[in-house]
């Protein structure tokens, strides 16, 4: 299979490291350009946008994207490869499918969070929302 461009969303969490060991051994076997990217959350608090201005609360979800993406890029960086880091405000899922589509990725490498049965039961898993919303490959990995 050849991948011109894989995407890794990150999270900071060491599941978010398996994803990317994942994607660096492809991008060695195969070339490729490997992107990383952060999804934030959106703070949809309306006393939150009162008192906060739309500058520092861009500026926040920067530095904190930049936070959460730094093990991964600093995981990167030591295997030999500079990969491009995105950092989006919006909905999980969502986010990672319309991204991925609009930059005509050819493949998305997500690692599986461990969850309690019950919460899987009741909000679903942010990997499987991606495989079903996602016109191309996904591999997820347990």
């Amino acid at each position: 299979m050849s991948v011109s461009k894989i995407l890794v969303p990150v999270d900071g969490t060491p599941e978010s490291a398996d994803a990317v060991a994942h994607a660096l051994a492809i991008v060695a076997e195969r070339g490729g350009e490997l992107h990383l990217l952060h999804v934030r959350l959106p703070v949809e608090s309306c006393h939150a946008k009162l008192l906060v201005d739309g500058r520092t609360l861009h500026d926040w979800h920067r530095e904190e994207g930049e936070q959460a993406l730094a093990p991964s890029l600093a995981q990167c960086r030591a295997a030999g490869v500079e990969p491009l880091c995105h950092v989006i405000v919006g909905h999980l899922a969502e986010t990672i499918v319309r991204f991925a589509h609009e930059q005509h990725f050819g493949l998305v490498v997500m690692r599986r969070h461990p969850q309690a049965a019950l919460t899987h039961l009741l909000l679903g898993s942010v990997c499987e929302d991606v495989q079903a919303q996602c016109r191309i490959p996904v591999t997820v990995l347990d």
